[in-house]
């Protein structure tokens, strides 16, 4: 990899909000209103930061990328995978990493940075998001099969963690 020595700089006062709509099947109560800005992105599909806000509702997020998060303004409630609850404030950090699911509550808005890290390379993550979607709307046993295969040793353990986690299975 070359070493560069240009730094990118982005001017706050300009970031342009545009809509980014939650997926309407994660929509659990509500009508909650998303939209975020690009502030950076490394090459090929890197490391990137995006300014993010949303209105009141309740929703599940499934992050496909290590997503680390810092809290500008207003505040919302997090549901982990076991139920336990974290109230996020301004100056509030969390980490959700790659193949975490989460129910968020917004209860009036909240404003946050996040900068995003994929856990495999964005060339592998677009078959994977869609074979995400393909299992959970099936529960058949190819799905077992196609994991027992995707988690071949010629694939890396993070993919084959990334889909144990979506399938809920284990494989022993």
């Amino acid at each position: 990899m070359a070493a560069t020595d240009k730094i990118f700089y982005f001017n706050g006062d300009k970031a342009q909000m545009e809509l980014a709509p939650i997926q309407a099947d994660w929509i659990i109560d509500g009508a909650p209103v998303a939209r975020n800005c690009l502030l950076s992105q490394a090459q090929r599909g890197g490391p990137s930061s995006i300014l993010w806000d949303c209105t009141t509702g309740v929703f599940n997020w499934h992050y496909d990328a290590h997503e680390s998060i810092f809290v500008l303004e207003g505040a919302a409630v997090v549901r982990d995978a076991q139920g336990v609850e974290h109230k996020l404030r301004p100056g509030d950090h969390t980490l959700f990493p790659a193949g975490t699911r989460a129910v968020w509550r917004v209860d009036s808005y909240i404003r946050k940075v996040a900068f995003l890290d994929p856990s495999v390379p964005h060339a592998v993550m677009l078959p994977l998001a869609a074979w995400r979607a393909l299992a959970r709307k099936s529960k058949l046993i190819w799905g077992k099969i196609s994991l027992l295969i995707a988690c071949s040793p010629f694939v890396s353990d993070s993919v084959c963690d990334f889909l144990i986690c979506f399938s809920g299975d284990s494989l022993v």
